[in-house]
């Protein structure tokens, strides 16, 4: 039987133009929606959490997706658990990112190719992954050398970090990162200078197990940049501490998963 033989009709147009409403209040649009296949594309095709710069007005407590281009700071917003900006590129330049975001789980940047400043990941105390895909990818040298790893100190659960490159890792990087031990770098630098990652100083990794006395962490990288990552300056002396390790990423579990294929338990 039609469902207006069920209910009365005029009643039944009132309701599903509130849906509509609804529907495109939500998914920030004044498209005609179709009943019920329009109806059903632009559930599907909404976003969870908050979306834009909608989320700066509010005290959030729980996912942000963001489809901007360029980001404020985070600085402060505890409540957070995960945030995702599938649109954002440059990073070069931002202060103090995610600090302070003490319940972030998750960060997908997956588009950033450059990414310094002070303080980015200060304190992101539920953070135990952080996979950053085209990290150092460009079209020229400059943008290697604004691929940077730098403020993770107080990354108090911070296991692993996956990158497609890195052109420095500063001084006091990692510091305090207790369960840190696990760095993959994918590629060169791609600037002369530098065609691995230079080491600004071993303190980056002061209080991580990659520290002297420490109980070891592993660095991947290809094959062909051992040698090299072995005799270089401060990285000579951090790969020479008794249970630390370098080792290919050709035939590790990272080959194929992360950066970012996903999974890895």
């Amino acid at each position: 039987m039609a469902l207006d033989k069920l209910v009365d009709s005029s009643q039944l147009d009132a309701d599903l133009t509130s849906v509509a409403n609804a529907i495109r209040t939500k998914g920030g649009t004044s498209a005609q929606l179709a009943f019920p296949a329009g109806f059903v594309n632009a559930v599907e095709n909404l976003q969870s959490g908050y979306t834009d710069t909608q989320w700066l007005t509010k005290t959030v407590d729980g996912p942000v997706y963001y489809t901007g281009t360029s980001i404020p700071t985070l600085n402060g917003f505890q409540k957070v658990t995960e945030f995702s900006a599938p649109n954002w590129v440059n990073g070069f330049g931002t202060n103090y990112l995610f600090m302070n975001c003490y319940l972030i789980k998750k960060i997908s940047l997956p588009k950033v190719t450059r990414f310094a400043g002070t303080d980015n990941f200060k304190n992101c105390r539920k953070l135990s992954t952080l996979v950053l895909p085209s990290l150092g990818k460009g079209t020229s040298a400059s943008y290697a050398m604004q691929a940077e790893l730098a403020g993770f100190s107080g990354c108090s659960i911070l296991q692993a970090i996956d990158v497609y490159t890195v052109y420095s890792i500063k001084s006091k990087a990692f510091q305090n990162c207790p369960v840190f031990g696990t760095l993959i770098i994918r590629n060169r630098s791609g600037h002369s200078g530098h065609p691995i990652a230079s080491l600004a100083a071993i303190d980056a990794f002061s209080g991580t197990p990659f520290a002297s006395g420490g109980a070891g962490g592993t660095l991947y990288v290809p094959s062909a940049d051992i040698s090299a990552y072995q005799a270089a300056t401060n990285w000579s002396t951090i790969l020479g501490y008794e249970n630390n390790q370098i080792l290919p990423i050709e035939g590790s579990i990272y080959e194929t998963q992360w950066a970012d294929g996903t999974p890895i338990a």
